[in-house]
């Protein structure tokens, strides 16, 4: 016979601390009969077990409600284990409830719980949606598109002018280059070197019969300073130049960096904006996250409620289905109550209406009109004279008692 707490069959251990309780117990129950504080390696049963185990051992247990003691408290753990999800569920539901109503500043209870998740749901959506058309409008706002054309512009401008520098700045070296050859050049290769920039036949001197008979003639004395007077003028003229261009080179930078500042001033206004609005739409994900689950929860809560609706009806149903079992056993019972009543009534010198209740939960012993807990005294003459009782019922022929007890002398 398995025993529906502990999940095992009866042991003769577990028989045996009923008929040897320990003594440390002090008959306070009936169905106690091993103390945390003794040193038996037998543990204490659950009073459900307790009951089971002398139900079978005095023949008021059949094999029919055995299994219906079993598949009745399975089904009670079923429903501790139901009601502790929908507790949790119902605290769960009210909390992300209330946190969404105070996001979405929604007076409590205003939106029917039923409808509650969807219309967040689209009221966050919504607020989402702006927030991603806000980041693209950033841009606009900011005139980050012009600042950046202006900054590119003016960069532009700047190399452009550079370059122009850096021509000037090599037609300058050129001619002072060229000032350096007419120092120190003599007459015959400046006009060597003049004919052959002048002439547009790109043939040597000695290829040529016409440059040759050019040089043959006496060159004039005063081209060498002609020469050396152009070069000068042409370098009077690019210095001023170069240095307008250098000048204006620097307000370019200047302007180019103005304009950056102005851009990277923008960019940054930006990107903050942008990461403000990246953390509220972060917010707004994990609210419809919460809304989701809110929804999920409400639908677990539903189907919670209703499996605990249909556990309680088959716990209902197993109770009535007990108690048809029972009546097969009602002559037994009746047996076990009259030895119980003698066993009271010489114990306390008073006749007795003691009797035994069975149910699923396991059995009470009631000593009289009034069904409460009895006191200490009386507890311990009621556990006394239960043991008596299955003892004498026992040699009477009911049930597979062993027929003996050995009873610590209670402190």
């Amino acid at each position: 016979v398995t025993m529906p707490k502990a999940d095992r069959s009866i042991r003769w251990l577990d028989l045996l601390a009923w008929l040897s309780r320990d003594q440390n117990c002090r008959y306070r129950r009936p169905l106690e009969w091993r103390s945390e504080f003794s040193e038996s390696n037998t543990k204490n049963l659950k009073e459900v077990d307790a009951s089971v185990l002398i139900r079978c051992v005095m023949g008021l247990l059949d094999e029919t409600e055995r299994k219906l003691i079993v598949n009745h408290h399975k089904l009670l753990r079923r429903q501790t284990t139901k009601e502790a999800e929908i507790k949790r569920l119902e605290a769960s539901t009210q909390q992300v409830r209330s946190f969404l109503e105070r996001r979405l500043e929604l007076e409590p209870g205003s939106v029917d719980t039923d409808l509650f998740a969807s219309t967040a749901i689209v009221e966050l959506q919504r607020r989402r949606i702006e927030k991603e058309t806000e980041t693209s409008d950033l841009d606009n706002t900011h005139q980050i598109d012009n600042l950046y054309e202006a900054w590119d512009d003016a960069k532009a401008k700047r190399i452009r002018k550079e370059r122009d520098v850096e021509t000037l700045t090599a037609d300058l070296k050129t001619r002072d280059e060229r000032l350096q050859q007419i120092q120190n050049q003599t007459d015959t290769i400046i006009k060597k070197s003049l004919a052959i920039r002048a002439d547009v036949c790109s043939n040597s001197i000695d290829d040529c019969p016409v440059k040759k008979a050019k040089f043959q003639n006496e060159f004039p004395k005063h081209s060498r300073e002609h020469a050396k007077e152009q070069v000068e003028e042409e370098l009077a003229v690019l210095k001023p130049k170069i240095a307008d261009a250098k000048i204006e080179v620097e307000s370019l930078r200047s302007n180019e960096q103005v304009a950056k500042a102005n851009y990277d001033k923008a960019k940054e206004a930006t990107t903050k904006s942008v990461e403000t609005i990246n953390k509220e739409i972060a917010k707004l994900d994990a609210q419809i996250e919460e809304a989701e689950s809110f929804r999920t929860d409400r639908e677990a809560l539903e189907k919670a409620t209703g499996e605990l609706v249909r556990l309680e009806s088959k716990i209902s149903r197993s109770r009535d289905v007990q108690k048809t079992e029972q009546k097969g056993l009602a002559e037994r019972h009746q047996r076990l109550n009259a030895h119980l009543r003698r066993v009271f009534q010489r114990l306390t010198q008073h006749s007795s209406d003691a009797r035994l209740q069975l149910n699923l939960n396991g059995i009470r012993i009631i000593a009289g009109d009034d069904e409460s807990d009895p006191g200490e005294a009386m507890a311990s003459e009621t556990a006394l004279a239960f043991d008596l009782a299955c003892l004498s019922a026992s040699i009477c022929g009911l049930g597979v008692h062993p027929r003996f007890m050995i009873h610590d002398s209670p402190r």
